[in-house]
């Protein structure tokens, strides 16, 4: 099997979310089924590219550890929202909320280990976790707004977590490269 490097699950993830998000915010009028759906799809999708990816990739710096937990739990929901949308219906915001969490928390977990291994700018994936925390929290006050406002807010919140995930993808593999080739460098002198 060939190896799927995780930071391509990351953009790939990065990329659906941020389309996603567009299109809810714009189309917010569009039934929950719809967006159980459309968020099916992508648990489902995104799920399986975290397994492929937890099984293949066999990087020395793997920033979650529990990629195939979070894999196999993506793809479960996802099947479970594209088998039953309308069963679920009463559950999509806090689903979103809970997943929304679940994400901050690894970021966090990210961040921790970004700040081990001497990176830089650790801090601004802290303070965009504290963010995407923050923002699921709020996605529980839902029962106060109306569909449509929660539609645009959830489409906010695709977009801005997508857009997270795809800065953790460039500056963790730019930091990383530099690791590596110190890493290169330092053997080589020692060689020397």
């Amino acid at each position: 099997m060939k190896q799927l490097k995780y930071k391509h699950v990351l953009i790939i993830n990065a990329i659906f979310y941020v389309v996603l998000g567009v299109f809810v915010f714009i189309f917010c009028t569009m039934p929950f089924n719809t967006l159980a759906i459309l968020f099916g799809v992508r648990l489902l999708v995104g799920g399986a590219l975290k397994i492929i990816s937890y099984i293949t990739d066999r990087s020395y710096f793997l920033p979650f550890r529990f990629d195939l937990a979070a894999g196999i739990v993506s793809v479960l929901l996802g099947v479970l929202l594209l088998l039953r949308p309308g069963a679920i219906l009463s559950t999509v915001p806090i689903s979103l909320a809970v997943l929304m969490f679940f994400e901050g928390v690894m970021k966090v977990q990210l961040s921790i280990e970004m700040k081990r291994k001497l990176f830089d700018k650790w801090w601004v994936n802290f303070v965009l976790a504290l963010l995407c925390i923050v923002a699921s929290l709020s996605l529980l006050s839902y029962s106060t707004i109306s569909s449509r406002v929660l539609l645009m807010y959830i489409g906010i919140a695709f977009a801005v977590d997508g857009l997270m995930d795809l800065w953790t993808a460039w500056y963790v593999s730019k930091a990383y490269e530099e690791l590596e080739g110190n890493r290169v460098a330092y053997m080589r002198k020692g060689e020397g």
